[in-house]
């Protein structure tokens, strides 16, 4: 019996970390700097404003309260303009180099 209350006990502690974790605002990316970055930096970049704004997603669909919601939202907005500015600025370096760049932008 003890043992079935010990694993319980674990199983529902780490229900609530997950859920707690689902329910945490996801830090914001850092961004290189797009005058000296390298084309891999740019798409790390990417990856990690992607992954980001998949996280925001998961908090936003546990939060209640409508003013964090709308905070939330405007981040991700502001990130992805963030990006995007940074995309743009990195396009058109190499563009001035006579290099083609092909770069998906965000939203």
């Amino acid at each position: 019996m003890k043992l079935f209350l010990s694993m319980m006990t674990c199983l529902l502690l780490l229900a609530t970390s997950v859920a707690h974790s689902a329910c945490t605002e996801a830090a914001e990316p850092l961004l290189p700097d797009p005058d000296v970055a390298v084309m891999e930096d740019i798409l790390r970049a990417q990856s990690a404003v992607k992954h980001y704004l998949v996280r925001q997603e998961t908090f936003l669909s546990c939060i209640n309260n409508n003013n964090r919601h709308d905070a939330a939202v405007d981040k991700m907005h502001d990130v992805a303009a963030q990006y995007n500015n940074m995309a743009r600025r990195y396009k058109s370096r190499m563009k001035s180099m006579n290099m083609v760049v092909d770069l998906a932008l965000l939203i």
